[in-house]
């Protein structure tokens, strides 16, 4: 009788899967924001365009790395105002001066959890996404303690690409070989330091970089992900304003060119899927002004 209690036991505990403390918590998370029904951006056609997420963003805190200083504290304040504002009013409240105050209260209170980093070279960055779980996990460097964190963001992730090349430039017929083999080695490290991130941390990871083509819209950097890993690529650009037809006469072309010069400042821009799972037309363009209006689907 005890031998089979141990066969049955033993049994039992091969059907046991393990799981670490990130997964359990990631879980706990995914779980608590299901009923939210809020999309990862709050923004109903970019959310569109990635996979369904159940992230809610609220109550967190956010990760951005800056390397040429192209983040504007001041403008994200001016679009949070903008947008708090545009809500009150779509529920119908009174815009006071009291509630104005409450809103720019709150904008600033927000702005805290915002964690700004500015690396100026490759290594400078490696050492900045090595560093954050100590820096997250201290109690005395920031007021974020007791937030998770939602998003790390890395802007102009190409601005070392060229410098990563150079540094493996020499006069060698296998120049140009080595200068892929450092970028490839480059694109190994910074992906294996962002994926043990996000699976620390249960957040997402969001890169914005130049195209290397006009036509392919890939990065330069990360050349590639690790096998499994499936990136979902956004393409955002200026939507543009039709040339001057040929031979167009110089009284037609003044006239036209105040209207183009309207066009122009409405700041108007198209973003839209590529890559693998695209589909045609999914997209939809926005203005960018005081705050971000959504116009219409496209490009």
């Amino acid at each position: 009788m005890e031998i089979g209690a141990k066969i049955v036991g033993a049994r039992l505990l091969a059907e046991v899967e393990g799981e670490g403390l990130v997964s359990l918590l990631s879980a706990l998370r995914e779980l608590k924001n299901a009923a939210d029904g809020r999309g990862f951006f709050g923004v109903g056609e970019l959310d569109g365009l990635i996979p369904a997420s159940n992230i809610a963003g609220q109550n967190a805190a956010i990760i951005i790395i800056d390397p040429l200083s192209h983040f504007s504290v001041h403008r994200l304040a001016e679009v949070m105002s903008s947008l708090l504002l545009t809500k009150m009013k779509e529920a119908g409240k009174a815009v006071e001066e009291r509630l104005i105050k409450d809103m720019t209260g709150l904008v600033k209170m927000t702005l805290v959890h915002i964690h700004v980093f500015r690396p100026q070279s490759w290594d400078s960055l490696l050492s900045t996404l090595k560093s954050l779980p100590d820096y997250l996990f201290s109690t005395e460097k920031h007021r974020s303690m007791n937030r998770r964190i939602h998003t790390l963001a890395l802007e102009d992730i190409d601005t070392f690409y060229w410098s990563l090349r150079s540094s493996s430039s020499n006069a060698t017929p296998a120049a140009a070989t080595s200068q892929t083999n450092s970028v490839q080695a480059a694109s190994i490290r910074l992906t294996r330091h962002l994926l043990d991130l996000s699976n620390l941390l249960s957040c997402a990871t969001i890169l914005t970089s130049h195209s290397s083509s006009p036509t392919s819209f890939r990065p330069f950097v990360p050349t590639s992900w690790p096998q499994g890993i499936q990136p979902t690529r956004l393409a955002v650009r200026r939507v543009e304003v039709l040339k001057f037809v040929p031979a167009i006469c110089i009284e037609d072309a003044e006239r036209e060119r105040q209207q183009r010069w309207e066009v122009v400042q409405q700041s108007r821009f198209e973003a839209w899927k590529v890559g693998i799972g695209a589909k045609d037309g999914t997209g939809f363009v926005f203005k960018i002004a005081q705050g971000i209006e959504i116009e219409k689907e496209g490009p």
